[in-house]
Formats: structure tokens, C-alpha cells, sequence
């Protein structure tokens, strides 16, 4: 996103955004690391 215009259209449905979120933030994620430094204050 540039200027708050997507450059590409979204995916739409709340399932498939839950899904990725979870690849990233959810109990086992894909990278440990990534989740840490995504959820550090």
C-alpha cells in the first residue's frame, strides 16, 4: 500500500485473513523469531 491506495486487490473473507494471521502469530508459527519481534513492545 502506497498513500493509502492497495496496489493490488485484496483477498476478501475474514477466513483467509484469520489464516494468515495464524501462520505468523499463532501457536506454532512459522518462524519464532518473526513472531517475537512482531509482538515486542
Amino acid at each position: 500500500m502506497q498513500n493509502s491506495v492497495p496496489r493490488e486487490p485484496s483477498i476478501p473473507g475474514e477466513e483467509f485473513y484469520n489464516a494468515a494471521l495464524r501462520v505468523w502469530l499463532g501457536e506454532q508459527p512459522a518462524d519464532a523469531d518473526l513472531k517475537r519481534g512482531l509482538l515486542r513492545t
